[in-house]
């Protein structure tokens, strides 16, 4: 998955939860409930670590979400969110 689309569904994840959502709310939105049982648990850890070390911090230091490392908690900071990320120049930097 690009950065942007990454970006697009973070942002898109975010619109569908009651916002400030946790982390842990934005993962569970995230991993599908469709993904395999035996699989599930490792996904959602390798998603959480990811949005809450790489993903989220960008994207607040870029103005998209607003993200609280200590309390956890992310939200989106203006109605124009998502027209953001999609005028970003340059994607973020995603570890897969």
């Amino acid at each position: 998955m690009s950065a942007t689309c990454r970006q697009r569904s973070i942002v898109a994840a975010l619109e569908r939860l009651d916002v400030p959502a946790t982390v842990d709310q934005l993962v569970d939105v995230l991993v599908a409930p469709s993904s395999e049982p035996a699989g599930r648990l490792e996904r959602w850890g390798d998603v959480h670590e990811e949005l809450h070390v790489v993903d989220l911090p960008v994207l607040d230091a870029i103005g998209i979400v607003d993200y609280d490392s200590e309390s956890g908690l992310v939200a989106l900071p203006a109605a124009d969110a998502e027209q953001s990320v999609a005028s970003t120049s340059e994607p973020v930097t995603v570890v897969q």
